[in-house]
């Protein structure tokens, strides 16, 4: 538990580092003052480093992403979307599907199961969601519907709707990182495929 706590420290700390580009430590500690919470210097350096002990406090990592204006899961997990991370003590995973977890759009890995293959837990939810969809509702056949009662079948259709707009956010979320190009740049044709 010790060397996750460790790992995480130094990949965040070297993530900082990174994203600061050659701004001074003092400059991101000053930019974190002016959003409200203070990160003293001292402190980034050592986390960049690698001789901060200890975990990161959350409030941390959120200003910090705040102050080198990126999502906190950039910094959590760099290298989206295919870099290796260690999600969780033993849970390795891609740096992608670790922000899906953390976001809650990718179930967590079930505690307990030293057997559990991460990998393809994260396989499996996405052929289990590909699907399915409004679209789904189509693929019913109509005397199958008539035969349910009218709570069932608008449940159904709120269900599907609910799947495709999860569906819809994951693809317009995951995009950039696919192909490079930031949502808001996409052309017409291509926002309409990913949103």
């Amino acid at each position: 538990m010790a060397s996750w706590v460790s790992d995480t420290t130094m990949r965040v700390g070297a993530e900082i580092k990174r994203l600061r580009g050659k701004r001074s430590a003092q400059w991101l500690s000053d930019r974190t003052s002016e959003l409200g919470y203070h990160v003293p210097r001292t402190t980034i350096s050592e986390t960049e480093n690698g001789r901060r002990k200890g975990a990161l406090p959350v409030q941390e990592v959120i200003v910090l992403a705040m102050a080198l204006e990126v999502p906190p899961v950039q910094i959590l997990f760099p290298g989206l979307p295919s870099a290796p991370t260690e999600y969780a003590p033993g849970f390795k995973v891609r740096a992608i599907d670790a922000a899906r977890m953390f976001s809650g759009e990718m179930p967590q890995p079930q505690t307990g199961d030293d057997s559990i293959d991460v990998m393809a837990m994260s396989r499996e939810w996405a052929q289990a969601t590909a699907g399915v969809g409004a679209g789904t509702l189509a693929l019913v056949d109509a005397r199958t519907l008539s035969d349910l009662p009218k709570e069932v079948i608008d449940e159904l259709r709120t269900s599907a709707k609910d799947v495709d707009l999860v569906q819809r956010s994951m693809r317009q979320a995951t995009y950039p990182f696919y192909w490079g190009v930031p949502a808001d740049q996409m052309d017409s044709e291509t926002s309409e495929d990913y949103g």
